[in-house]
């Protein structure tokens, strides 16, 4: 047990050193060029409480490791401090995959699990109370065999007006259904549409369409991307506010009900 306390007490140690470090060099850095928390939060699109909380290594309230890690490289570039200084102290502090999608919490995964878990439970159950109605005799019924020989066998015949394909037992390959694709009738390949984004700040950016992940990555200010799929296209943009977004040389305007804090998640559908 004693060794345990000591462990921990070394990993607490060695985090209080690690917030203090990250804190001294924003604020060593705000103080050398000027910058106060009202300003730091008017350049980087964000809340000054946000602000104030990355400055105290306090990252609960800021959203997915890729997002932090977004912040972050944008404070480095308004205090012009070296590329990544502060994405490394933040690793050191809370080391995550380098996967650069939203994880599913590990709970989440249990929860799942335990729900197929049950499902299951629930099938066999119902197919033994089915089997068991079947097999249990009514009041004035006698018990059904599993296997009952038919009462009445089909009488041979060798008449001509016979049809031997009706008196056949269907094959397993004439009854059994293909599941293939089902063809354009008119042959037409699908309609691709456009879509371009023009960044005018640091934004985290992920596009998809109906046939899979187009786009995904951190895209500096200035960037232009253009983008050639089939709809739907889905968009996830960690800056939203940063981004202008146009379709088929048409502005779009990135619907208001998607918008979580900077973020913006939503589906564009031109076909409807």
């Amino acid at each position: 047990m004693a060794a345990d306390n000591s462990d921990n007490n070394g990993q607490t140690d060695e985090r209080i050193v690690l917030e203090t470090r990250l804190s001294e060099v924003i604020r060593a850095a705000r103080d050398e060029q000027s910058v106060s928390h009202a300003d730091a939060a008017a350049e980087l699109r964000l809340e000054v409480h946000i602000v104030e909380a990355i400055e105290r290594a306090d990252f609960a309230a800021l959203g997915a490791p890729v997002f932090i890690k977004g912040h972050l490289r944008a404070y480095e570039k308004l205090l012009g401090l070296a590329e990544d200084q502060l994405v490394e102290l933040y690793e050191q502090l809370e080391p995550v995959s380098n996967d650069p999608g939203l994880h599913v919490p590990k709970q989440e995964q249990v929860k799942s699990s335990n729900l197929a878990q049950m499902g299951l439970l629930v099938i066999a159950v119902v197919a033994v109370f089915g089997l068991a109605l079947v097999m249990w005799p009514g009041e004035d019924e006698p018990a059904i065999p599993l296997e009952q020989p038919s009462a009445k066998a089909p009488a041979a015949t060798n008449s001509v007006d016979a049809d031997p394909v009706a008196t056949e037992s269907p094959s397993i390959e004439s009854s059994a259904v293909v599941d293939e694709p089902v063809a354009d009738p008119a042959g037409s390949p699908p309609v691709e549409h456009v879509v371009t984004l023009q960044f005018s700040d640091d934004c985290w950016t992920e596009v998809s369409d109906s046939r899979g992940r187009l786009l995904v990555g951190q895209r500096s200010a200035g960037t232009v991307e253009t983008i050639t799929g089939v709809p739907p296209f889905k968009l996830l943009l960690g800056n939203a506010k940063a981004v202008a977004v146009t379709l088929d040389g048409k502005a779009y305007a990135i619907p208001a009900s998607s918008l979580r804090g900077e973020t913006a998640r939503f589906t564009i559908n031109p076909d409807g």
